[in-house]
This record gives structure tokens, C-alpha cells and sequence, in this order.
């Protein structure tokens, strides 16, 4: 049977101002101060220039997510600096107690923060063990790591944290260990050990993923279930130093050596190849999710960099419709 909708049609609702692109998305209205029909549609992620630094930086830990996040350190200089992000701007937070300019692990939040291991270089020691918690305002020292760890990588939560395997000159610890907001034990070794992984990671203790690094195959991927690792579907392009975020089921891998600019997201089955980053760069951490993240600092080639870049998937996109 006829119905009046399907006779008549729909009558387009009538705005004086248009609504915000994502609110839009998928409708149709009339925008009576600029006489014009538009729609909104949500395309594919991409990658927008962000906020810079107020430093150049590379080989920083990052902690947080897109709207609260904070860059701990970096070369150069060594030091013990903290910079912190709102969502719309970057200030100066409370440095650390250790000297530890680079490499750090870091996890958590703003609000409940680690960071462990890194290198120092006056006076020089090649890795550190120690570790420290954030509340909000401060660092205060907590328990030495089993080992020591530089160039890792790390995931979880201040409770729950995961540090994966690191340089210790020379490593001779456990490849990974779990910290629980007090104490660091030993968790499961990975099935491709390395020394040196200078990869990615996301996720929480229980469930991480340990994205690529600097080996023969650079597509590995692993995952994590809290006491063992298994293999995971690989990369497409292999890449180290670069940056990760997300879960172990909706992951993003972004920049790194040698192609600089590659982006992957993971769907828990597969990797697939996104958009480019706009300045590919490595020797830098990633924060956030795999709808929302943040690529900060870095080395573009060479030197340091203070750029940043803020990847959003879906992008909505508010458009005219035209006649001829």
C-alpha cells in the first residue's frame, strides 16, 4: 500500500546555522541564512596538523589519550621535563626525580601515570631500573623494575602496567615484566626475543599488543593474554621506532623507520593500510585510541622535530549540494 512518505517524500528540516559535522552525519538540511542545501558525510581517517610542542623532542614516553596526554622528556637535552596536553594546549608539568632524558616506558594516565627504565648519559649508564608514579601534580619515586630497560615499549594502566623488553647492557632479566602499583614481577617472554625492540604497544596487561621493532622481519606482531604471547596477523610494511595506540582488537600503528609516513589500524583479524601521516618521522610514541591519537615529536629524517599530528577516523565532512 501507498504510504504519504513514500508518495510525498521527506521534507528537509530547515536550519539557520549548520550543525557540527559528526551530528550531521548521514542527514540532509536546508540552510536558510546561506541558502544552500548541504549533507554530512564521515569518510575515511586522516591525519591534521595539531598543536606543537613548546620543545623539539624525539625518543620521549608518552602517556594518555588524545585529550589528556602528557610528553615525559626526550633528547635533547636530558633531562627531566614533563609537558603536559589539555586538548587544546601544551604546558610545562613537574619534572620527574630521575635524570633520564630518553627511551623511558610510560603508561597509564595523566592522573595515574608510570614511567620506568630509559637511558641517562651523565653520568653515563646505559639503562635504568627505576620507576616512577604520577598523580596529577607529581612524581614520586616507586620499586626498581627486576631489570634494567631502555628502548621498549609499554602498556596497561597505573595498577596493571606492561614494560616490554628493552636494552639492558645487556639485557639479562626478564624480557617483560608486570607491574601492579607497587611491585615489578616477571611476565611472559616473547616469542621473538630481542634485545633492543624500539617497537609499539597498546592495550592493557591482560590483553597487549607488541607491535614490530627493529629485527630481520620488521611486520612481527604479538599478543599478549597475561601470562603467554602468541603470533598475530603482521603488519603490511615493516617499520621500528615508530608509534602505536589503542586496544589489542582496535589498534593503530603510525610512522617509524624506514618508510616514516606509513599508517596501519587493526581490526583484531588483520592490518590495513590508512592515510599517510603529513610529516613521517620516528624515534617517537604515539597516545590515544584508534579513532582518536596523537603522534608527537620526533625525527623527520633527522634532527628533532616539535610537530604534531592528531589522526580522527571517521573525518566528517559537511558539503553543498549543487545543481546544474
Amino acid at each position: 500500500m501507498a504510504t504519504y512518505k513514500g508518495i510525498k517524500g521527506v521534507k528537509v528540516v530547515t536550519k539557520t546555522s549548520d550543525p557540527t559535522a559528526s551530528e550531521a552525519s548521514g542527514t540532509l538540511w536546508y540552510n536558510s541564512t546561506g541558502d544552500a542545501l548541504k549533507y554530512a558525510t564521515a569518510g575515511a581517517g586522516a591525519w591534521a596538523s595539531g598543536t606543537n610542542l613548546p620543545r623539539n623532542a624525539a625518543l620521549s614516553a608518552n602517556i594518555g589519550i588524545s585529550t589528556a596526554g602528557m610528553v615525559i622528556m626526550g633528547t635533547p637535552p636530558y633531562s627531566r621535563q614533563t609537558t603536559k596536553w589539555n586538548g587544546s594546549a601544551w604546558t610545562e608539568g613537574n619534572d620527574t626525580n630521575h635524570l633520564a632524558g630518553s627511551m623511558q616506558l610510560g603508561f597509564g594516565s595523566t592522573t595515574a601515570g608510570v614511567i620506568a627504565g630509559g637511558y641517562q648519559s651523565s653520568p653515563t649508564i646505559p639503562a635504568l631500573d627505576t620507576s616512577e608514579e604520577y598523580d596529577g601534580t607529581s612524581w614520586a619515586n616507586s620499586n626498581d623494575m627486576i631489570n634494567t630497560h631502555t628502548d621498549g615499549t609499554a602498556a596497561g594502566i597505573l595498577t596493571a602496567g606492561l614494560a616490554i623488553t628493552g636494552a639492558g647492557g645487556p639485557q639479562t632479566g626478564p624480557e617483560v615484566e608486570e607491574y601492579d602499583g607497587t611491585s615489578w614481577t616477571a611476565g611472559g617472554d616473547l616469542i621473538t626475543g630481542r634485545a633492543r625492540p624500539q617497537g609499539s604497544s597498546c592495550g592493557t596487561q591482560t590483553a597487549a599488543l607488541c607491535i614490530a621493532g627493529d629485527m630481520p622481519d620488521k611486520k612481527v606482531v604479538e599478543q599478549y593474554d597475561g601470562t603467554s604471547w602468541t603470533a598475530a596477523p603482521s603488519l603490511n610494511s615493516g617499520t621500528y621506532n615508530g608509534g602505536g595506540c589503542g586496544t589489542q582488537t582496535a589498534a593503530l600503528s603510525f610512522g617509524g623507520y624506514p618508510t616514516l609516513n606509513t599508517t596501519e589500524s587493526y581490526n583484531g583479524s588483520a592490518w590495513s593500510t590508512e592515510n599517510t601521516l603529513g610529516t613521517g618521522r620516528g624515534y617517537a610514541n604515539g597516545m590515544g585510541t584508534q579513532a582518536s591519537a596523537m603522534y608527537c615529536s620526533g625525527q623527520p629524517g633527522g634532527g628533532y622535530s616539535n610537530t604534531v599530528e592528531e589522526w580522527n577516523d571517521p573525518v566528517y565532512t559537511i558539503k553543498t549540494v549543487t545543481v546544474s
